[in-house]
């Protein structure tokens, strides 16, 4: 259920039952904020450094500064810009995330990039230099930010937290744009994971009313906070649909690691697996509310009752099924396993044949048991959701991002404000704010409620609060109107975020196909409804990829040099 009202100790956001009509007033106006201390001066000296970036020495000036004039953590609310010698007014001006899990985003420096170690975000952060790129290091407030607050260590960076700093960065360079080298109207952000998640928020939510206040409250630049490209890896967000959208992904796979630190297989219990069946079978109606259409043929996706058979599961499955079979074809074909003919050469028939531990966990199985190879059309078809579940090895319980009977989550914590139930114990679950009321709703339904084990939740709601943050920190709320339904409760204040912001026009989104951190449905709807909007979107699964990002450094840098020229 939803709760009505609760008690923050910090001020809480007031949302307007007309946000929409707002949208067009300038939402960077005049708010009284010292606009003299958010001056970059490119003659303050600055810090000199050089990276070697594949034999090629690369020369910039670094400058680190505080983006607000009125931070909450003012060593935590800065970034430095690395200005390479080779820049112009007209460069790109590349932002990477060095975050994860929500948490909060620390300073990076560039790393020297050789031929066989190209990956990591810092690494990015040198070929964009050598590029002549200007790069961005951002920190900023997560999860996992405290404070002293009256002698109490407080948690001072949840909610928008993050997003609301981020913002404030990109005010910052566009405040500065005419003083400083590169372009602020070519911003591009990136970041893996939670950190996906906050360069998709970045890019969904530009411009839009619904941060003003906290952007005032920090002292953000009067300038606009939207962005010209996103390149996120691996985004976990839409999270507060993420546990119903786990749940038709990996239902029926029946084990679970239950935690990273464990790589034993655990069968997941009756009582788990019945649950799982009535949050899969919730997901439909979400979906079907999109309205999300085939952005190849324009015929809508829909998606059926949960079936492991892709034809039954509706034209929805059938496009992940194809987008699946498109990223193994472009694995098979690269990696040099095809013969001129089309056959599978040796090395082809090794790997198609030959079972692999994936994700700490072998299965038994083979690539050949879910993957089938047409030598005619050159073109792999995946053959067995059942079997590639099995191989990919499922990681999360039932309630993934959502939880309370297993352990708190990271997400969880994003939302949680309450200093007294700072511990991870799932005996104060009930201390800990939950944001996805459809796991309430289905423990009811699953005939759980008060059974051993989900004791936890008998009281569970989501706090009127929390419901408001999780829709600013919802890109798909901003991007496409979301139905509400009785098959899936979708939040409340989703309504009110559409259509208030400017979305970045450029998209470049990856994950990998053996992802288990969240489903593959999030990112597709995320590329989904971008495209059907009109966005420049590349987005790819990138076969025999875990949870991961940064793994194809110089095509993203080379994306970003094609859409910025």
């Amino acid at each position: 259920m939803w709760a009505t009202s609760m008690k923050f100790p910090f001020r809480r956001m007031v949302l307007c039952g007309a946000l929409g009509a707002t949208a067009s007033f300038s939402v960077y106006a005049s708010n009284g904020n010292n606009q003299d201390a958010l001056r970059f001066n490119p003659d303050s000296g600055g810090t000199a450094g050089q990276v070697s970036v594949y034999g090629q020495t690369v020369n910039y000036t670094a400058y680190t500064v505080s983006y607000v004039s009125k931070p909450v953590k003012a060593d935590q609310q800065v970034m430095t810009i690395y200005i390479p010698s080779t820049a112009t007014k007209n460069s790109a001006i590349f932002m990477p995330l060095n975050t994860g899990g929500y948490n909060q985003i620390s300073l990076s420096a560039p790393a020297d990039v050789t031929e066989d170690n190209e990956s990591g975000s810092t690494r990015a952060a040198a070929l964009a230099l050598s590029k002549g790129i200007v790069v961005v290091s951002p920190a900023g407030r997560g999860r996992n930010t405290t404070m002293d607050v009256n002698g109490v260590t407080t948690e001072v960076g949840n909610g928008p937290a993050a997003i609301v700093d981020l913002k404030a960065a990109v005010r910052y360079l566009k405040h500065n744009d005419s003083v400083m080298l590169g372009s602020a109207e070519k911003i591009v952000i990136s970041g893996t994971s939670g950190g996906g998640a906050f360069s998709s928020l970045i890019g969904a939510t530009g411009d839009s009313p619904v941060f003003k206040r906290y952007l005032n409250e920090i002292g953000a630049a009067n300038a606009s906070d939207s962005v010209f490209a996103v390149s996120p890896f691996c985004p976990i967000t839409d999270i507060d649909n993420a546990n119903a959208a786990y749940e038709y992904f990996f239902y029926g796979s029946g084990i679970t690691t239950v935690n990273r630190s464990s790589t034993s297989i655990l069968t997941m219990t009756a009582n788990d697996q019945r649950l799982s069946g009535v949050m899969a079978n919730m997901y439909p109606n979400y979906i079907n509310g999109l309205g999300l259409k085939n952005p190849n043929t324009g015929v809508p996706l829909r998606l059926n009752s949960y079936s492991p058979d892709a034809v039954m599961g509706g034209s929805y499955r059938n496009y992940l099924y194809g987008i699946l079979g498109d990223s193994a074809t472009r694995f098979i074909i690269d990696s040099g396993y095809v013969n001129a003919d089309g056959s599978l050469n040796e090395d082809g028939q090794a790997y198609m044949s030959t079972p692999t531990a994936m994700n700490g966990a072998t299965s038994g199985l083979a690539p050949q048991d879910f993957i089938g190879w047409n030598a005619s059309t050159k073109t792999a078809t995946l053959t067995s959701w059942k079997n590639f579940l099995r191989f990919m090895n499922r990681l999360k319980p039932v309630g993934a991002f959502d939880n309370g009977f297993y352990y708190v989550t990271g997400e969880m914590d994003v939302f949680n404000t309450d200093p007294t139930a700072l511990q991870n114990d799932v005996t104060v679950a009930e201390g800990w704010n939950h944001f996805d009321v459809n796991l309430g709703d289905a423990i009811v339904k699953a005939g759980l409620k008060g059974v051993s084990g989900y004791t936890s939740l008998n009281n569970f709601k989501v706090p009127d609060a929390v419901a408001q943050w999780a829709a600013m920190m919802n890109p798909m709320y901003f991007i496409v109107k979301s139905k509400r339904n009785t098959g899936l409760d979708v939040n409340p204040y989703a309504a009110q975020m559409y259509n208030t912001s400017k979305v970045a026009k450029h998209w470049r989104i990856r994950v990998g196909s053996y992802d288990r951190d969240s489903s593959p449905f999030i990112s597709m709807n995320l590329a989904t409804a971008l495209q059907n909007q009109g966005k420049d979107v590349d987005y790819k699964i990138a076969w025999n990829q875990p949870h991961s990002g940064n793994y194809d450094n110089v095509d993203m840098i080379n994306w970003i040099l094609k859409i910025s020229q």
